[in-house]
Parts: C-alpha cells; sequence; structure tokens
C-alpha cells in the first residue's frame, strides 16, 4: 500500500477534517463530562500517596531521599520517581488544598491521554486512524477509572508517546527529554516502552543515531536517581497486588488486524511502525508481576493497532467496492461509535486477595464506556474523602497535635489520607514494595497520637478522645515525652527542582516547536 507523507495511512470515506473534528468532539465532551463530575475524585486511594510525598517534600523544602512520614518514626528511603510530587507542589505552594489538588489531578489525567493518544496516532496514520484510537480508548471504563489513580503511570505514558512522536520526527533532544521526564515520573513502565526503541533501532538504521543519542541523553540525566535506587535496592520486593484485568475483545480482534497491517508497513521500509506492535511485547514482563497491570497498559498500543487495523480493513472494502465502499465504511464506524460509546463487550480476569495473583474468575461481559460513565453519573465516590467521619478526625487531628507529632494508624490508606490532609507523620503507609526500616508496633516509641478504626466510648482526664461512628482519635495529654518526625534536609532545594522543571520543559518545547527542521 502507498501511503501519504510521514507515511500517514490514507482516509477515503470521510473527508479527513472531519475525524479531525470528531475526535475533538469526542475528547470534549470526555472533558466537560469530568469536570461535571469532579466531586467524584479521586476515584481511589493512590493519589494520597503522593500527596504524602508533596507534603514530605513540602516540610523539607525540596527533594530528599527519605521518607520520614511514612512508617514514622524509622521511615524508609523514597525510591518513587520525584516529579509528579514535584508538579503537585506547585498548586499547593499558592494556596490550592490537597484534596483539590488530588481532584484536579486525578480528573485531567485521562483527558491529557486521549490528547496525546489523538495526536500520536494522527502524527503516524491520519486522522481517521486517530478518531478510531481515540474511539477504541474511550471505551473502556475500567481504563478511565484506572488512568485517574495511576496517574504517575499514565503521565510517563504520555511522555513516551510523545518522544516516540518526536525521534519520528526526528527530535532528538526533545525525546530524550521526554523520556527522561517519563524516567523521573514512573519507577519501572518507561524503561519497558524503551524496547520499541530499540527494535526500531535494530532494525531502521536512518532512525538509529537519534534513537541512540536520546536514550544516551536520557539515561545520563536519569543517573542521580538512578543511582539512589541502585544503593537501595535491598529495600523493593516485589509484591502482587489485588486487581481487576480488564481487555475488549472487539478491540483485541482488531489488534490483530493492526499487527498484520504494521509487519506489511515494516516490510514496506517503513520501520517506524514497529513501535506498536513491539510495545505489546514488551509489556508481557509485566505479567508475572502484575497481570492486572498488564491490561491496563496494553490498552492503547492495542487501541492503536486496532485504529490501524480497521482504517485498512476499511480502505481495502471502499477500493473492492467504489460506488458502495465509501457508505459501508461510515457505516462501519458509525456501529463502532454507538458500541464503543455506549459499551465493550470485555473479558475480565478478577484475582484474590490473599496477594498471590491467583485468577479467581474469568467472565465475559458487557460494560459501559467511559462516556457513558460520567453521563451518567455512575461513578463511585471514594470512600475515604466521601466519609464524614475522616473529615471530622482530619479536624481534630489539625486541633490537638502538633506539626511534629507521630500518629498511630493501622492501614497504609488511612495513614496516607491523613498524611496528605494534615502534614502529620504516622506509622503506616502505602507503596509497600519499598519495605520499611521496622514494622513491628511493640517496637514503637510512646507516641502522641493514636487512630483507630472503631468508635471508642468514655471520656479519661489524661487523653482527649474524639470519636465517631467508625473512627477514634485518642491524643495524650500527659507528661510523658513522645516520639516526633524528623524531617531530613532536601537533596535538591525547591528553587533549584523548579528550575530544572522549568529548562527541562522550555528546551522540550523549543526543541519540538520553534526549531527549524
Amino acid at each position: 500500500m502507498r501511503s501519504r507523507e510521514r507515511g500517514m495511512l490514507p482516509s477515503m470515506a470521510i473527508p479527513g477534517n472531519s475525524y479531525v473534528a470528531a475526535t475533538i468532539v469526542l475528547i470534549l465532551a470526555i472533558m466537560l463530562l469530568t469536570l461535571v463530575r469532579i466531586s467524584h475524585y479521586p476515584l481511589f486511594i493512590d493519589p494520597y500517596y503522593h500527596l504524602s510525598i508533596m507534603r514530605l517534600f513540602d516540610a523539607a523544602g525540596g527533594i530528599t531521599s527519605w521518607d520520614s512520614l511514612q512508617f514514622a518514626p524509622w521511615g524508609r528511603p523514597l525510591l518513587y520517581p520525584p516529579l509528579f510530587p514535584v508538579l503537585l507542589s506547585i498548586p499547593f505552594a499558592i494556596g490550592i488544598s490537597p484534596l483539590s489538588i488530588a481532584q484536579g489531578s486525578s480528573a485531567s489525567v485521562y483527558p491529557l491521554t486521549l490528547i496525546v493518544v489523538a495526536y500520536v496516532t494522527y502524527s503516524f496514520y491520519g486522522a481517521r486512524s486517530a478518531f478510531l484510537a481515540t474511539l477504541f480508548t474511550a471505551s473502556l471504563w475500567m481504563f478511565m477509572y484506572k488512568s485517574s489513580y495511576l496517574m504517575p503511570s499514565s503521565l510517563a505514558y504520555v511522555f513516551i508517546l510523545l518522544s516516540y512522536l518526536c525521534i519520528h520526527r526526528g527530535r532528538w533532544i526533545a525525546a530524550a527529554l521526554l523520556l527522561s521526564g517519563a524516567f523521573y515520573t514512573h519507577l519501572s513502565l518507561p524503561h519497558i516502552c524503551v524496547v520499541p526503541l530499540l527494535a526500531w533501532a535494530a532494525i531502521d538504521s536512518t532512525a538509529r543515531r537519534s534513537i541512540v543519542r536520546s536514550l544516551a541523553l536520557a539515561y545520563v540525566l536519569f543517573i542521580p536517581w538512578g543511582v539512589h535506587l541502585a544503593t537501595n535496592m535491598g529495600f523493593i520486593h516485589s509484591r502482587s497486588i489485588v486487581g481487576y484485568g480488564t481487555l475488549n475483545i472487539v478491540v483485541a480482534l482488531l489488534a490483530i488486524l493492526g499487527l498484520a497491517v504494521s509487519i506489511d508497513l515494516v516490510r514496506a521500509g517503513q520501520r517506524r511502525y514497529v513501535l506498536f506492535p513491539a510495545l505489546v511485547c514488551s509489556l508481557l514482563v509485566i505479567v508475572p508481576y502484575y497481570s492486572h497491570r498488564f491490561f491496563f497498559h496494553a490498552v492503547i498500543p492495542l487501541s492503536i493497532l486496532a485504529a490501524i487495523g480497521l482504517d485498512r480493513a476499511l480502505e481495502s472494502l471502499t477500493s473492492l467496492m467504489p460506488e458502495r465502499g465509501a457508505l459501508l465504511s461510515t457505516g462501519v464506524i458509525v456501529v463502532m461509535m454507538i458500541f464503543s460509546l455506549c459499551g465493550a463487550v470485555v473479558y475480565e480476569e478478577g484475582y484474590s486477595d490473599d496477594g498471590t495473583d491467583i485468577i479467581e474468575h474469568r467472565r465475559m461481559f458487557i460494560q459501559e464506556s467511559a462516556l457513558m460513565r460520567l453521563a451518567t453519573g455512575n461513578i463511585p465516590a471514594q470512600s475515604y474523602v466521601s466519609n464524614n467521619d475522616i473529615i471530622t478526625i482530619v479536624e481534630a487531628i489539625r486541633e490537638h497535635t502538633s506539626p511534629d507529632d507521630i500518629i498511630l494508624v493501622d492501614t497504609g490508606p488511612l495513614a496516607c489520607v491523613v498524611t496528605s490532609l494534615t502534614g502529620r507523620a504516622t506509622t503506616n503507609g502505602m507503596f509497600k514494595e519499598v519495605a520499611p526500616l521496622e514494622t513491628s508496633y511493640r517496637k514503637l516509641p510512646p507516641l502522641r497520637a493514636y487512630l483507630v478504626r472503631f468508635r471508642i466510648e468514655g471520656t479519661d482526664p489524661t487523653h482527649t478522645v474524639v470519636a465517631t461512628e467508625s473512627l477514634s482519635l485518642v491524643v495524650r495529654e500527659d507528661d510523658e515525652e513522645f516520639a516526633s518526625r524528623s524531617v531530613p534536609s532536601p537533596s535538591v532545594p525547591y528553587a533549584v527542582a523548579y528550575a530544572f522543571v522549568c529548562l527541562w520543559a522550555l528546551i522540550t518545547i523549543q526543541d519540538t516547536w520553534w526549531k527549524k527542521t
């Protein structure tokens, strides 16, 4: 098949501008509905971990390599990359509340992902493929749900896709900076997504130099955090996490056709089209560790492959049936729109809750799309912030404890909610793939405050008790000496961190848009 400029697949049935307009309308509709449902966000507990790290940086005055607010008083090394909490600290510094930051950031990631998927697919394959890829990506409610709380991995994916495009356009410096941004955003996913670039470099001598340059510069920029990770690898251990893996059956089948199209394009000399098949293959490494995460991360490349597969099929239909092909192609797209925007036939795997990642059930059913969930408001409110008991306890913590007090909390999510909303250190935390120095409550020193998940009746003159239906805060008022938090000095002060982020953004923009070809 002959390709147009930049290797795009031609879109015949409807003018390209109509597909561009349809893509924009779809994304704008999702953005508007997301704004209407903003009170439901964040949809899950993960944002509170990142807000806790933001609070740590705020207390330290910049990026620190030791987390002393979670699993206090011992703490643990901070191994989660620091870019996302630094970005969260910007609205916090101008007075926006942590809860508003959690809502805004978790609500914005999914529309941003759709925008980048549409733009990158358009640049590689054309307008019709871009519309179809956006449509398929929007067909799964579970993808929207997970995107909203797995924010660093979603943002890293955005950087990765844009880096692919920059290399395609010969902007190797921008590609390197985007790759480094991904490395400083998520711990593992960006390094997996480097594999498609290596595959491209292996078969395309014209792109090899740019790819090698980009990867070399990106990893040089990553050296400071990479050394920190290497020296603390002993704290990392694999941990299976409960979840659901969901796959759109129609998209998966069309992706097989897209794989064949990609192979055809690669054989025709357009080597860059190895990227998305290689991306799906590289993500398979996740399966033994986080099986359900593979289904989430594979949605984007599978949707893009499905889009180009359907695009090629519609093009062939138009060529074989010049008189009716265009009308039939339009009909197929309308059917795809109805099924994708209303619901999708999905395959789901559910995993056990005992940490073994054993599959408990497999089933096929029709799942509502992201657009339908947003339109109907069928979105689960996150239990922690929708619970009035939490609000009462948070206000009591602010009133009856000091910033240096440590609070005993027996669950990680609740501990991160407390830390993110109050700035207090707690004895628990999330991201337990990084083990703390100590976990035994028996070795805890005397603490000023205790938060328990039941109602305490009665009073004691030596304690202040604030009790709700499901939670109780006990604050000791006796004269014993209590343990207090210890916040380390910043390794990178905020002023330096902000300067680096601004410089990174400016050079990326300059190399991408302002630099002459």
